[in-house]
C-alpha cells in the first residue's frame, strides 16, 4: 500500500472519529451546552492510548477492559484507574484534523 493511500485512509478515519465524537457529545449534552467542552471532560484514554467515553457526570463508577488492548478502563468511586487519563489534547487534535 502506498504511503499516500495510507495517509488518505488515516485522514478519513480521523474525520470519521471526530464526527462520531461530536455526534455523541451533541446527543449527550443537549441543546444548551458546548459539545466540545463536554468531550474534553468525558473522553479518556486507557494505558494503551485507546479512546473511551464516560457518560453522565464524566466520572468513572466501574472498571472494564479496553476492547482494543485489554487494559483496564474507567475506575471506581469517581477516581480514574491507573494508566487512564483525560484525553483533552487528543480530542482537540482529532477535532482539528476532522475539520480539514
Amino acid at each position: 500500500m502506498s504511503s499516500m493511500h495510507q495517509y488518505n485512509r488515516g485522514q478519513r478515519r480521523t474525520r470519521e472519529q471526530a464526527q462520531v465524537l461530536l455526534t455523541l457529545a451533541k446527543s449527550e449534552c443537549g441543546g444548551g451546552r458546548d459539545p466540545v467542552a463536554w468531550l474534553k471532560s468525558h473522553v479518556f484514554t486507557c494505558s494503551g492510548g485507546h479512546l473511551y467515553v464516560i457518560g453522565e457526570c464524566g466520572s468513572p463508577q466501574v472498571s472494564a477492559n479496553c476492547p482494543e488492548c485489554g487494559a483496564a478502563v474507567g475506575g471506581r468511586d469517581h477516581l480514574l484507574g491507573p494508566g487512564n487519563s483525560l484525553a483533552v489534547h487528543l480530542v482537540q487534535q482529532l477535532l482539528e484534523a476532522g475539520a480539514d
